[in-house]
């Protein structure tokens, strides 16, 4: 496959921004709990909470609209993975809201100079038309690099290549099309691997 015509998808939550940590740390101060990274091992990140699906969306959109959110540091080595990507098609495909575009593609060009990565949202957790497996096959994406194990997976029974950063919340998902990562630095290792 030539280096020009390979097509990475990218997710942006716990792949390239460290959600989980951060709304851990504003739900604890909000609700005076003590929930701790170890305790989420489920990509239903709600049932964590003792929440529904509708009530950590609610929490969710109040989160992005803190510092919480909008300070939330980026995963280890991703600025300068992303650098050595942009060799490749790259899009950022995320189940984010379609309504938060513009702060996030305001925070992405503030933090990372010469941001030009296009943003699409598959509004996937809101109910949206789209799975980020048919965004990923309708763009010709060959490889997602994503955290949630149902989105992965899904990709993964498309033919689509998958490389999952290893979490405690997909440590059983599992397909031929899965490649699981610990970090940017072997994400890097295995798409040159993949070219």
């Amino acid at each position: 496959m030539e280096n020009k015509k390979l097509k990475i998808g990218i997710d942006i939550d716990d792949v390239v921004l460290d959600f989980v940590p951060s709304f851990i740390n504003y739900y604890n101060l909000r609700f005076d709990s003590k929930i701790i990274l170890g305790e989420v091992n489920t990509s239903k990140i709600w049932e964590i909470f003792g929440l529904d699906k509708s009530g950590f969306g609610s929490i969710l959109e109040d989160f992005h609209e803190t510092d919480f959110s909008k300070k939330m540091p980026f995963i280890t080595n991703v600025k300068e993975g992303l650098e050595k990507l942009k060799e490749f098609d790259l899009q950022i495909v995320t189940s984010r809201h379609n309504k938060n575009k513009e702060v996030i593609l305001e925070w992405f060009r503030k933090e990372i100079p010469n941001f030009n990565i296009p943003l699409l949202f598959s509004d996937d957790f809101y109910g949206g038309t789209s799975t980020k497996a048919q965004i990923c096959k309708k763009l010709e994406i060959n490889i997602l690099i994503e955290d949630n194990p149902v989105y992965a997976l899904d990709c993964a029974e498309n033919g689509i290549k998958v490389l999952l950063m290893d979490k405690p919340w997909n440590r059983t998902c599992e397909h031929e099309n899965i490649l699981r990562v610990k970090d940017w630095k072997e994400i890097l290792e295995k798409i040159g691997g993949l070219k």
